[in-house]
């Protein structure tokens, strides 16, 4: 991908690409889970919690965000628990407790290149907003980082009613910040439903990935700052 004059522009995926976890899924759980009886490793939390997310689907029948993306939740979190151990009589009050612990700003890592980044691109006068397949929780971390004036908008899932790579909530995210698909570009480090969701929607993609066994066709950017190469 050439430097693009049209961008006005970026949309940034959530987790993956701006936010981690601190200091790993696997580790939270342990500690929490730990204060509910169950003493699990965070490595293997981690390596089931990966294999269950695989596998897990939303309800897109049930209406209602909150309540469709708790349920989604506490079913991926018991399908963890059971793949280790048996579960808890308190489960309700463990999986309560570990939906608390993600919406907290302090539970996720901020990208070490995201404020100079963000800076660059205000600097040209692009706009910034988060695109995401996460609930309302990220509202939380958002603030909980002081980044509530650094994005125009907040595009997540659950309220959309659409996830990535579904090209509808690029068109509703394109239609919302007042811009062409050819003039936005969305960042993320999925395969599919950021670079590919993005590419079919018409828009410009760069997908953040560490991996050397990209396509040639895919472009790839190893960390944040690349984006000035192409903006």
């Amino acid at each position: 991908m050439k430097p693009l004059s049209s961008i006005r522009g970026v949309t940034f995926d959530a987790v993956g690409t701006l936010f981690f976890p601190s200091p790993s899924v696997g580790a939270i759980y342990s500690e929490v889970m730990e204060n509910f009886g169950l003493n699990l490793a965070p490595n293997v939390l981690d390596a089931a919690f990966i294999t269950s997310l695989r596998l897990a689907e939303k309800d897109w029948s049930i209406e209602d965000p909150n309540r469709r993306e708790w349920d989604f939740w506490r079913s991926l979190v018991a399908k963890v628990v059971q793949d280790l151990a048996e579960l808890p009589e308190n489960f309700d009050d463990l999986f309560h407790t570990l939906w608390n612990e993600f919406a907290k700003g302090s539970r996720w890592e901020l990208n070490s290149e995201a404020l100079a980044t963000f800076d660059f691109l205000e600097s040209r006068g692009i706009k910034i907003a988060l695109l995401t397949n996460w609930d309302s929780r990220v509202r939380n971390v958002v603030t909980d980082h002081n980044l509530d004036s650094r994005f125009c908008h907040l595009f997540i899932s659950s309220e959309v009613g659409f996830e990535k790579p579904d090209p509808r909530i690029f068109e509703f995210a394109s239609l919302e910040i007042g811009m062409q698909p050819r003039e936005l570009l969305h960042v993320g480090d999925h395969l599919r439903q950021d670079y590919q969701g993005a590419s079919d929607s018409r828009w410009h993609a760069l997908l953040l990935s560490t991996s050397p066994d990209r396509k040639s066709n895919i472009t790839v950017i190893r960390d944040l700052l690349e984006i000035r190469e192409y903006v």
